[in-house]
């Protein structure tokens, strides 16, 4: 049985395991172009453009057409309901600092220790 799929699937036998590694390896790197695809699209529906400007709150991009007030405000309330928790991009799980209390490092003193630093460490 097995001889007669080799003969049927590759013509010759002992090269029908070759023509699979070839499938596999084609499906394997369609497979990873569409999951790179998938998050990094536009979140915009029926959108195919890749996503470049981040939705603020969220952790999603729109493209540049979609890159408006309204398409934002839109794709920020859709992502609030359906992830209610998450953080978005830039945003940290610390609590928000108390307004009373003394920053840890004065401004004055990280803007010298940013200067002695150099040029080269600046972006």
């Amino acid at each position: 049985m097995i001889g007669w799929l080799e003969h049927w699937w590759a013509g010759d036998p002992g090269t029908a395991f070759s023509d699979f590694a070839g499938l596999a390896g084609l499906l394997l790197t369609m497979l990873a172009l569409l999951w790179a695809w998938w998050h990094t699209r536009c979140r915009v529906i029926w959108c195919y453009r890749p996503g470049r400007h981040p939705v603020r709150g969220t952790t999603w991009k729109v493209c540049p057409n979609h890159h408006t007030l309204d398409h934002h405000t839109a794709l920020h309330r859709k992502h609030d309901a359906k992830h209610p928790d998450r953080l978005g991009h830039g945003e940290s799980w610390t609590t928000a600092p108390d307004p009373d209390e003394a920053p840890s490092v004065s401004p004055a003193a990280a803007a010298v220790a940013i200067a002695d630093r150099g040029p080269a460490t600046q972006p």
